[in-house]
């Protein structure tokens, strides 16, 4: 980043650990107090790039000062980070707090399924099953990405009869599969030993040439070759 916003970035970076909250609130209230602009869509690039960086701590407390300081308005795509931030910083516990607190005209499928993922990656299967059918009852639209959400959850916990239920729901809805979907199913059938099932899924892939591609059949044979199906 370069001119008086790249200062700003490198004084924010200097701060190794903000964890003694909110340490880096000074640092932008000064910049501000000495005559210096900084606007909404830059502090939306400072949380991205510390995001990238999983220094999630500096991302969390930006977003905090630009609704706690500055006043700016949240969009849902705002909202849903903020969960992911305060998930990897504080844990579920808080995630909830901040989700009941949430006006309800934030509260679309982005925002739920950020929720769903903070489950997923505690491995909470019981909440997230829960925000699921809680999603489907409001009429959120259904989409293969939060199903791939649920589906993943399952595998990461060896869940792989609800995974079967899911992938029958997901058929039944007319829901189109992307290649996470494929790619999990055929590492689910790996870790089972099932060849056949591995087959299967890629003669279903060959029907759809966007989600096939060497990728899909390295994940075929990686997973064969750990469970001992090949030599």
């Amino acid at each position: 980043m370069e001119g008086s916003l790249g200062a700003l970035y490198r004084k924010i970076s200097k701060i190794e650990d903000p964890k003694a909250m909110p340490s880096i609130f000074p640092v932008l209230d000064k910049w501000i107090l000495d005559g210096r602009v900084v606007d909404r869509s830059s502090l939306l690039g400072f949380i991205k790039e510390f995001r990238r960086i999983r220094r999630y701590n500096h991302a969390l407390q930006i977003s905090m000062w630009m609704t706690d300081k500055r006043y700016y308005r949240l969009s849902c795509g705002d909202v849903a980070i903020r969960l992911d931030l305060i998930s990897k910083v504080h844990g579920i516990e808080q995630v909830e707090n901040y989700f009941k607190n949430i006006p309800k005209q934030l509260k679309f499928l982005e925002v739920y399924s950020a929720l769903l993922n903070c489950y997923v990656r505690s491995e909470q299967v019981e909440k997230a099953e829960a925000l699921m059918q809680q999603m489907k009852d409001i009429g959120l639209p259904s989409c293969i990405l939060v199903y791939n959400v649920l589906l993943n959850l399952y595998y990461k916990t060896g869940s792989y009869g609800k995974m079967d239920n899911l992938l029958h729901e997901i058929e039944e809805k007319g829901i189109v599969k992307n290649k996470f979907t494929y790619t999990i199913q055929i590492s689910a059938y790996a870790v089972k030993s099932d060849v056949e099932g591995i087959h299967k899924i890629l003669t279903e892939m060959k029907t759809d040439p966007k989600v096939l591609d060497w990728s899909a059949y390295s994940t075929a044979a990686s997973g064969c070759i750990k469970a001992g199906l090949v030599d």
